[in-house]
């Protein structure tokens, strides 16, 4: 059992928390034929073995699921706005449901919470397989995409990582010899979208410019898809 953090709440999921200050100007890699599904040898269910969250994993769809049982101050309500107890039933920011809730004692709550969010669905990004990984494509608010790599391990394990370059123009120029540089929207910093060719990326691929994101261990839970 924890305290309450909001950051348990309400941060985004790896897959849509990140933004590198490189991006590709089209999904990758380049000259390979986009996917319909994940292939069948990849979809089940995982646990992340960051925080325990459960990732499922369908032919055209991955979302993460979690449940928490957290106690917070009945000071720290009343102070947070957007939170309040009405009625006998507990109201957080973000969150359009009365939660149920007992009191442990005259100054702490407790409750369960439970979040689901998308990962991954056709509306939101391309898929591509290739050298035996899977490609997520996400398309990013700032014009380009945000590429997710998953490898498979040993014992069924997935390894989620990111493509992350690094932001230095004697790396982008061995990388890419197309590059376009634009101030990012909310941090004001430079955003660098490359145009690898196929070389160019299998280089980024050798190179490892690559952002862990998350362990993905399979549970075995017979789902059909």
């Amino acid at each position: 059992m924890q305290y309450l953090s909001y950051s348990i709440l309400f941060i985004s999921i790896f897959i849509a928390s990140c933004e590198p200050a490189v991006i590709f100007d089209t999904p990758m890699p380049p000259d390979v034929k986009e996917i319909e599904t994940i292939p069948l040898a990849l979809r089940g269910t995982y646990l992340c073995q960051s925080d325990s969250s459960l990732i499922h994993v369908s032919s055209r769809l991955v979302y993460a699921e979690n449940f928490h049982t957290l106690m917070m101050p009945i000071k720290s309500i009343q102070e947070t706005e957007g939170c309040a107890i009405i009625d006998g039933g507990l109201y957080l920011p973000g969150i359009k449901e009365c939660i149920p809730f007992e009191y442990v004692n005259d100054s702490i709550v407790k409750f369960d919470v439970y979040y689901q969010d998308t990962l991954f669905q056709p509306s939101l990004g391309v898929l591509k397989f290739y050298k035996e990984r899977l490609f997520i494509n996400i398309e990013d608010q700032r014009g380009g995409w945000i590429t997710h790599m998953v490898t498979p391990q040993q014992y069924g394990d997935l390894l989620w990582e990111m493509i992350d370059i690094p932001d230095d123009y004697s790396v982008l120029k061995d990388v890419s010899k197309k590059l376009t540089v634009k101030e990012s929207p909310k941090s004001k910093l430079p955003l660098y979208i490359i145009k690898p060719t196929q070389i160019d990326f299998d280089e980024i691929l050798n190179r490892d410019y690559t952002l862990h994101c998350e362990t993905l261990t399979p549970v075995r839970i017979n789902y059909y898809y």
